[in-house]
């Protein structure tokens, strides 16, 4: 940890991140956070998932819930490809965490957070979002034969 110390107070801010895995690790919740905000004071996006997740942790409070969908949200608006891919899985499914939905039901949404992680480069989102929407394409086409009675053998 020394290390990582003298290479944050030079100013490296991938150590700010590095450090905040190492408390997380030793399970040091609120020098994690702060090291993690720390990093995302400096522009260091990838901390964002990171907080979420320790806020969106088993038998969590529903203010932890409601702050760790929020760092999704800003993780997400940041480019950050696991906050856009995760909130793609709650809007298509709901909410997972917590009492109540905080997320509810909203394909459309999905489908936009799930874009933001392929337009970043996630291979996996890529591929999710190739069938989401091609299940929404052969959906209308079902309708189409549907409404124009035309079935195809």
């Amino acid at each position: 940890i020394n290390w990582y110390f003298k290479s944050a107070s030079s100013g490296f801010i991938k150590s700010f991140y590095a450090l905040g895995h190492l408390y997380k690790d030793k399970e040091d919740i609120n020098n994690a956070l702060y090291w993690f905000k720390r990093s995302i004071d400096n522009g260091d996006t990838r901390a964002y998932s990171s907080i979420a997740f320790i806020y969106l942790q088993k038998n969590a409070t529903q203010n932890a819930i409601e702050e760790g969908y929020r760092m999704l949200h800003k993780g997400a608006e940041c480019g950050n490809v696991a906050c856009a891919f995760l909130l793609r899985i709650e809007y298509i499914s709901g909410s997972t965490w917590g009492e109540g939905n905080i997320i509810s039901i909203d394909n459309n949404k999905g489908i936009e957070y799930i874009r933001k992680a392929a337009d970043n480069g996630l291979l996996k989102a890529q591929k999710y979002l190739g069938i989401e929407l091609n299940d929404r394409e052969l959906e209308r086409f079902r309708e189409m034969q549907e409404e124009y009675g035309i079935h195809f053998k």
